[in-house]
């Protein structure tokens, strides 16, 4: 069972609900971004969802690109990414979801992002602009190294299209409560 499937397996055995934070990797930079994540967590953070910058978040409202244009600014990059994931895991085991777009992963290779981000301790992927339909190029590498894959469902999406995203997550389903950014 990896570190998410454990974390909400504890909330259910509590009875209380879980707080799934996010966090842009490199913003303010990538120095600083450990330290936040190991604070989230000891401040009550079930998990932790980490982004990965992207220079076209298409998918997120004016928050998360503002902090994900400050990230690349300051140089944040997946090699970057994966660097401070292997440093929080010093301190903290915190469930982490590396949250992200699709290109970045397919520019360093869904089979090497997949072996090396779950060596640096990450336990889960969401791409936010993959749909199901198209996700076993990064999917099949990601279950092979034993991560999670959230996928993601919306008011928009049709019975078969959620049963399709159920059958293919594993962690959770990510349900976007809302259509547009």
């Amino acid at each position: 069972m990896t570190r998410i499937g454990a974390a909400f397996d504890r909330l259910r055995a509590r009875r209380r609900k879980g707080l799934v934070a996010y966090l842009t990797a490199g913003d303010p930079d990538l120095a600083t971004t450990p330290a936040l994540v190991v604070e989230a967590a000891r401040r009550g953070a079930d998990i932790v969802e980490l982004g990965m910058p992207f220079s076209d978040p298409a998918a997120d409202g004016p928050i998360i690109e503002a902090a994900m244009e400050r990230a690349l600014a300051a140089g944040t990059r997946v090699a970057g990414v994966l660097d401070a994931v292997r440093t929080i895991r010093r301190e903290s085991d915190v469930p982490l979801v590396l949250f992200g777009y699709v290109n970045p992963i397919l520019q360093y290779g869904p089979e090497r992002f997949a072996r090396d981000a779950a060596a640096a301790g990450a336990d889960g992927l969401l791409i936010v602009d993959l749909p199901v339909e198209e996700a076993a190029e990064v999917l099949v590498p990601a279950r092979k190294a034993g991560l999670d894959f959230v996928t993601l469902v919306a008011p928009t999406s049709t019975p078969a299209r959620v049963r399709r995203a159920c059958e293919a997550a594993s962690g959770f389903v990510y349900y976007v409560s809302r259509t547009g950014v």
